[in-house]
């Protein structure tokens, strides 16, 4: 099939096919040729201006102009995009294809429209066959260029196999709009301009071009095109309304406008996007994927992230909801005074067993006193209590349990007592204790196992901290059989698996979005941060191991998000927005 014509190839993949397939596939061609049209060498200041407005110009109008509800009917507007796509010489092809691409690109974008002022008259099979004539047409440009720069004499050999990429992303777009049953093709100008990983010749190319571009302040159009290769839902770094404003503005400028320096073009909008800019707006990935992310579920463990930069649990949280009343004191100390007399008679004996270790994780999780505790500890290690109690007076115990004394048995009873008159006792406990979790949690959809190994591989990637490892195992091991609780604690177990999910979709999404690009992505690897972070690029770290170790466990993490149907959507959202994020860097 490859040994076709490419636009041939182009033309027989978009028969049949909505008319707005063609637009994409020469939108996003179009904009993975210009790499390539700049050129490995730098450019001049004056080629700056010329090639700025040359290839800025009418991909920005492009993109700006899909949504535009001015174009219909024919209007000043409509006038200035015709203008901005009036054919160039097709003289010196090799130089001048990408003028040529875009010209082609324009006119099928907004000419083809014009031909027919209302959309309703239009002719679709004459519309559609110029569309796709010109896809076909930039489709074959950008390849056949790709192929003469990467595979000439003087172009590095790592550039060799390159040229293939730019053909396969034209089948995989259209492989994108055939499984999503796209009918407009408007889904894919929301995807990252390579669907797989981009070719070496164009981050290579792109990124010696964008430092040449803002080295004389024309970084909008380099920010605007980064958004293209990233997928980014909204043209520019601004909020839904302002930036639907800088594209209208950008329409209604006549070609006198576009003919002043570049620079003044990009400084005219600076300044009108500065008046727009809302004091209040962040940029970051929950503003551009519309995730926004659910609170942690207060009668579970709740995730933060620790001073160190790694995801851990709070274990303090939720003692501002303890009861301190004079009867919550009392019980609170008698769990302490009893803990202290268990660990008095350990030290008395021989046969203490695994009881000392067991009791001394209690006080730490009490704390001084009620101030200081640690709910989330309370809970666990309580239970660790009862399970080591119910080992040793089970007529089916292990018979490999050590032997311990009668009356370090008989104060286990007793401090277990003490325990469930303290979690009984307050409801905040008493409701983490049963896990009693609430509706959004379904108290065997999660495996305590799937959540032990995808926090042990987080672990190893240092993602997580060594508390919250410990913590899991421990909750993992409680929950598992023979336990005649492991019902209950699976239950629990599972709550802590929808917190973390919710604290991972939080941490992703509210992370600043101008620091997730490939450059960075690829300068951690380079510097081998797999496994060890580095100071300043450790939140960067967590999204790259977090992000892929959910896309490579998706369905698995889907139990996760629980019955909650907001946080199933935020979840869907999120994959959405990862496999747009550049995770697919190599560190070899």
């Amino acid at each position: 099939m490859r040994d076709r014509p490419i636009d041939t190839l182009v033309d027989s993949l978009l028969a049949n096919r909505p008319k707005g397939w063609a637009k994409a596939v020469l939108f996003r061609s179009a904009c993975r040729s210009v790499p390539l049209a700049l050129g490995k060498q730098s450019i001049s200041v004056s080629d700056l201006d010329h090639w700025g407005k040359m290839i800025f110009r009418p991909l920005v109008l492009a993109w700006a102009s899909r949504f535009s509800e001015k174009i219909w009917p024919e209007t000043e507007i409509t006038k200035n995009l015709v203008d901005a796509s009036n054919p160039v010489s097709f003289e010196d092809q090799d130089h001048m294809f990408l003028p040529v691409a875009l010209s082609a690109a324009r006119t099928a974008y907004v000419f083809g429209d014009t031909v027919f002022p209302d959309p309703k008259d239009a002719d679709d099979a004459s519309y559609f066959e110029f569309t796709a004539q010109s896809a076909s047409f930039v489709a074959k440009l950008t390849v056949d260029h790709a192929v003469k720069e990467c595979t000439s004499e003087d172009t590095p050999q790592k550039y060799g196999a390159d040229a293939d990429k730019y053909l396969q992303a034209i089948f995989d777009d259209i492989d994108f709009l055939i499984s999503n049953r796209s009918e407009k093709g408007n889904e894919i100008f929301n995807q990252p301009l390579w669907l797989q990983s981009a070719p070496a010749v164009f981050d290579d190319y792109w990124k010696r071009a964008k430092t040449d571009f803002q080295s004389e302040n024309l970084g909008f159009w380099t920010s605007w095109f980064d958004r293209r290769i990233n997928g980014m839902d909204r043209g520019f770094d601004q909020n839904p309304n302002s930036d639907m404003a800088i594209g209208e503005f950008l329409l209604e400028q006549v070609s006198t406008w576009w003919d002043q320096k570049f620079a003044n073009v990009s400084a005219a909008i600076d300044q009108f996007k500065n008046e727009l800019t809302d004091p209040n707006f962040t940029s970051n990935l929950s503003s551009e994927s519309g995730i926004r992310p659910e609170k942690q579920n207060p009668y579970s463990a709740i995730f933060q992230t620790s001073n160190d930069q790694k995801i851990t649990i709070a274990f303090g949280a939720g003692k501002d909801r303890l009861r301190k009343d004079t009867e919550a004191n009392n019980r609170y100390n008698e769990a302490i005074r009893e803990s202290n007399h268990l660990l008095d008679l350990c030290r008395g004996s021989n046969s203490a067993g695994d009881a000392p270790a067991i009791v001394e994780l209690y006080l730490e999780a009490l704390g001084q006193d009620l101030d200081d505790a640690k709910p989330s500890l309370i809970v666990l290690r309580g239970e660790r209590i009862r399970k080591y109690l119910f080992a040793l007076i089970s007529e089916n115990s292990d018979s490999l349990t050590p032997y311990v004394d009668d009356a370090i048995i008989l104060q286990l009873s007793v401090l277990q007592d003490a325990h469930n008159l303290l979690v009984g006792l307050d409801p905040y406990l008493d409701r983490m204790d049963r896990a009693r979790l609430g509706p959004d949690i379904d108290a065997t959809s999660v495996s305590p196992r799937e959540l032990r190994d995808r926090i042990k591989e987080l672990h190893e990637q240092e993602v997580v901290s060594d508390e919250t490892k410990e913590f899991i195992d421990q909750a993992v091991e409680l929950a598992l059989p023979p336990h005649k609780f492991s019902e209950r604690l699976s239950g629990r177990v599972t709550g802590y698996a929808e917190n973390f999910l919710r604290y991972s979709i939080e941490f992703v999404a509210t992370y600043p979005l101008a620091t997730v690009t490939s450059a960075t992505i690829a300068s951690m690897m380079t510097f081998g941060v797999v496994g060890t972070l580095l100071a300043g690029s450790t939140a960067i770290t967590i999204i790259y191991h977090l992000g892929r170790n959910i896309l490579a466990n998706e369905e698995k993490y889907r139990k996760w998000a629980g019955n909650s149907p907001a946080n199933q959507a935020n979840y869907e959202k999120l994959l959405k927005l990862l496999k747009k994020l550049p995770l697919n860097s190599n560190p070899n």
